[in-house]
């Protein structure tokens, strides 16, 4: 497998980073409560790490990917950027959701069946739901649901609507309100 050649500058931000953040706004009257949110453990936790990293380098803005993610397009990274903070279909756009593949190329569930299955169809509903929003056009619409690990964010959602520390899963779904409605982008 070949490496996409990125055209956008990355940065690692470490335990060690986040300490010394956190000893400038401790010093700058950060309370221990919210020293509290400034933690590396958890999903929203470390999302809103991104998030702060992103707005502390003034970024316009920050594309949260989860570390078994690979990009397949060259152009990864132009693309997602390509409707955020335009006018689309009479809403600017702030943030941009997209789907991961699994080991077939699908965008379903790489899921085994199980005997509970029969009961609860969660990844046979999932994949009807997929179907008709990912599967179908227009490539960037709005959804019911996002994934957080294949996501980008405009400054302007990002600096206002933080992740939710106490949602230990689904972290995404406060992104998913009318006023900050993702759009999933497809194809």
């Amino acid at each position: 497998m070949g490496r996409a050649q990125l055209s956008a500058e990355t940065y690692l931000f470490t335990a060690g980073d986040l300490c010394e953040i956190a000893g400038i706004l401790r010093k700058a009257g950060l309370n221990d409560r919210g020293a509290q949110l400034l933690s590396m453990f958890g999903y929203s936790n470390v999302r809103n790490i991104c998030l702060l990293a992103a707005s502390i380098l003034t970024a316009d803005a920050a594309l949260l990917i989860d570390d078994d993610e690979i990009f397949e397009l060259p152009d990864f990274v132009p693309r997602s950027l390509e409707f955020l903070g335009r006018r689309v279909y009479g809403d600017i756009v702030h943030g941009v959701a997209g789907y991961c593949l699994n080991s077939k190329g699908q965008y379903y569930d790489d899921v085994s069946p199980e005997p509970w299955m029969t009961y609860w169809d969660r990844f046979g509903c999932k994949a009807r739901a997929f179907d008709q929003i990912i599967g179908s056009g227009p490539r960037l619409k709005r959804t019911p649901f996002a994934f957080g690990g294949a996501m980008i964010l405009h400054r302007e959602l990002f600096e206002c609507v933080p992740f939710d520390p106490l949602v230990t899963r689904g972290e995404d779904v406060d992104y998913l309100k009318p006023d900050f409605r993702l759009q999933l982008l497809s194809g």
